[in-house]
């Protein structure tokens, strides 16, 4: 080594002009500087490493790019293109690290590559063995400009080639397990890079074994799923259609058993009506309600013929009172005595039973200004009241009691007897016992005062009434020939000129007289 040298070598490893002190030299000097003494013993004269030589050889800055470009100029077109795939393919891409060299097998670096490599292989910038191929000096990866320029042209095609590499290296040590295949958006990628005429051709035959497999299987899943697809809407296809038929079903069966409820109600309302019908013979009141209800069931011609026809008659309402046979029933004036008449179709109670009577009442009479009641039963019982006072009972009669009666002014009160009497009483001073006003031969079953008060109308079995001119006058008897049984009821009409009795079976019902006078009764 001539003079001179050692010291210009110093100087260009020395830290650079700034520098703290004590610092070392910049990483990578030493394998700059080997390569640069390699080059300038290339070129010693006589043995002598010379300044000359030094400088030839491009120095620690320019040794190593100034081998690399000499051996990459001396190549052709095509041998151009493959050693930029070959350093690519030697260099490591990561965002952590930076850029690294990276040692790969030989095989991957795939078939005419040989001549290349060889020539890299030959000047000291790359290293083949049996552990694999790699670049010689690291400083290679920032001293030769051309190597930069290609790594910064592609840098994310560089790591999705890279990854492309491992995954098909694993893919084979795995036993092409299809599960280490490329998916979604890294296949993509893959796909982009294999489709770029440039990049693309860098890829070797285990790179596109491996991105074929990824491609298949990921078309073989896309078909899978399409033919789900096609099985998921044919099968709701398949239940729209089967719900379209339940549904119609279901309406037909819907509107068939409404028919089937219309013809039931019909039938139901038809057949109300009918026993609505037979019933108004026997039970008005009843009758009116079944007619409604057959109406509410179904508005057919028959149920609607009969609620007209109920409506057509007087409205009647049954009452329900107390169980047992009703003997006698008796209207106050005002009509809301014990029970509030004046809504005929809705009666209401006001108050409670009367009482007293330990056998059957079989008459009962208000008072003209209705504010007294009386009535009488079996036993002989006879009570007068006021409404809302204590009752008080009246002696005089031996037998039941069948009829009751006030005179106009609301004074006297006459009892019909089965003792065969027919008694009267004052009512402002009531004598015990009253006073008999005519005893027949058969029990007395009705009384009867004319509207003026002047006459009296009492009824006896055997066929036998009698009038008599009230209060003085001696009694008149009329006969009913035709008559074989008693006389329940009798009553006269609002002029007090004719008399009507009704009888309880016979030939002749009823019968009525005219009144010219006491003794005058003429036969109707």
């Amino acid at each position: 080594m001539i003079p001179g040298l050692a010291d210009l070598l110093l100087r260009e490893v020395s830290p650079a002009p700034g520098a703290r002190s004590g610092a070392a030299h910049e990483s990578g000097t030493l394998p700059l500087l080997s390569h640069a003494l390699l080059s300038t013993w290339e070129r010693q004269r006589q043995g002598t490493l010379t300044i000359a030589g030094y400088r030839e050889s491009g120095g620690i800055e320019g040794a190593v790019a100034a081998t690399a470009d000499r051996v990459y100029r001396a190549l052709d077109a095509a041998e151009r293109d493959i050693a930029r795939r070959l350093f690519l393919r030697l260099v490591h891409i990561a965002d952590d690290t930076g850029v690294t060299r990276r040692r790969v097998a030989e095989r991957e670096l795939g078939e005419g590559v040989r001549d290349v490599l060889d020539l890299f292989v030959g000047e000291r910038l790359v290293t083949a063995g049996a552990n694999g191929v790699e670049i010689a000096h690291e400083a290679l990866l920032f001293a030769w400009p051309r190597l930069r320029s290609w790594l910064e042209a592609d840098r994310a095609g560089l790591r999705t080639h890279h990854r492309l590499t491992a995954g098909a290296t694993a893919w084979e040590e795995s036993g092409r397990d299809p599960g280490t295949l490329l998916r979604g958006a890294w296949l993509a990628e893959s796909e982009d890079l294999a489709a770029d005429p440039r990049r693309g051709a860098g890829l070797n035959d285990q790179e596109l074994r491996f991105l074929a497999a990824s491609v298949e299987q990921r078309d073989a899943e896309a078909r899978a799923t399409r033919r789900l697809v096609r099985r998921g809407r044919r099968l709701i296809a398949v239940l729209s259609a089967v719900s379209l038929l339940a549904l119609g079903l279901a309406a037909v069966t819907l509107h068939q058993r409404r028919t089937a409820d219309r013809q039931r109600d019909a039938a139901v309302s038809r057949q109300v009506a009918a026993e609505s019908g037979k019933l108004r013979e026997k039970d008005v009141a009843l009758a009116n309600q079944t007619a409604l209800a057959a109406y509410r069931v179904a508005r057919t011609p028959e149920a609607r013929a009969g609620l007209l026809e109920s409506f057509s008659g007087p409205a009647v309402t049954r009452i329900a009172g107390a169980h047992g046979v009703l003997q006698a029933v008796a209207v106050a004036g005002d009509g809301r005595t014990l029970w509030n008449i004046a809504d005929r179709g809705h009666p209401v109670q006001i108050g409670g039973p009367l009482g007293g009577h330990s056998d059957t009442v079989y008459s009962v009479a208000f008072s003209p200004d209705g504010t007294m009641v009386a009535d009488g039963g079996g036993g002989g019982t006879l009570m007068v009241r006021r409404l809302g006072g204590a009752a008080r009972a009246l002696t005089g009669p031996r037998s039941t009691v069948y009829a009751v009666a006030f005179d106009p002014a609301g004074e006297t009160l006459v009892a019909a007897s089965a003792d065969k009497t027919v008694r009267v009483w004052d009512l402002a001073r009531p004598e015990p016992g009253g006073r008999v006003l005519v005893e027949g031969a058969a029990p007395a079953h009705t009384v009867a005062f004319s509207p003026d008060g002047r006459t009296l109308a009492a009824g006896f079995e055997a066929a036998r009434s009698g009038s008599w001119t009230w209060p003085a006058a001696s009694p008149w008897a009329v006969h009913c020939p035709r008559a074989r049984n008693r006389s329940w009821r009798s009553r006269s009409a609002p002029t007090g000129r004719r008399w009507r009795r009704a009888t309880g079976t016979g030939a002749s019902g009823c019968g009525g007289w005219t009144v010219r006078g006491p003794c005058r009764p003429a036969r109707r």
